[in-house]
């Protein structure tokens, strides 16, 4: 059957792939740049 507008699939197709990144690149410089005595995070 159709899916509703605002589905499961609608919303992993719209934000999935900006959320993911997200996910992905916020944690790493976040926590450790937050974490005391952590050493910086090695930027290329």
């Amino acid at each position: 059957r159709p899916l509703p507008p605002g589905s499961c699939p609608a919303f992993e197709l719209v934000f999935d792939p900006p959320v993911r990144a997200v996910v992905e690149l916020a944690p790493v410089p976040g926590p450790a740049a937050e974490a005391p005595g952590a050493p910086p995070p090695a930027v290329p």
